[in-house]
């Protein structure tokens, strides 16, 4: 009786590498689990750009949005100096807002250097309601002041503050300097 397997010679016998290389790809069915194999550890980097990519799109959603409501908060606040040096032009409601707090039609604050502004943050002397924004005016923290001003910007899910205080330049007002904060 005759072995067959007895004439064949084991791979491992000889170290050359065709012979390694002859026995694995010649064995049946090793094709299928070399492709996963190597099929998987490609799908990881694969997997991993996209997540990356994905999350760097929302910072950047998230980026725009933040400016986009940092611009509208900051269009308030020049809105409400425009509004403070050119009064006539104002056209919310009281429509004279802006003239009824000025003494003489020439300065906003009183004889003392005491501004007309009363309000408080929680209660303003007025809120205006703009298509990007939301202003309100109130009496101003330092001495000297006209008032305080807080605009605010929203933008989708995200929401700026910007805070200033205004003064009064020889009838021309403008931003107290150190004045402007950002929440």
């Amino acid at each position: 009786m005759m072995h067959y397997g007895s004439r064949r010679k084991s791979i491992f016998l000889s170290n050359s590498p065709e012979s390694l290389s002859r026995y694995w790809f010649s064995s049946k069915g090793m094709v299928l689990p070399v492709t996963l194999l190597l099929l998987l550890i490609l799908t990881f980097p694969g997997v991993t750009l996209l997540y990356m990519s994905y999350s760097e799109t929302l910072i950047s959603k998230n980026t725009e949005l933040d400016a986009l409501a940092f611009y509208r908060a900051e269009t308030g606040i020049t809105w409400a100096i425009y509004w403070f040096n050119h009064p006539s032009k104002f056209n919310g409601s009281p429509v004279d807002f802006f003239f009824r707090k000025r003494q003489g039609n020439t300065s906003y604050l009183d004889t003392n250097g005491i501004s007309q502004y009363k309000g408080t943050r929680t209660d303003p002397d007025i809120t205006i309601h703009g298509e990007d924004f939301i202003l309100k005016i109130y009496g101003p923290f330092t001495p000297g002041a006209v008032c305080s001003i807080e605009s605010t910007g929203p933008a989708g899910r995200m929401k700026r503050t910007v805070k200033a205080e205004l003064f009064d330049d020889t009838g021309i007002i403008k931003l107290l300097p150190g004045s402007w904060r950002v929440d």
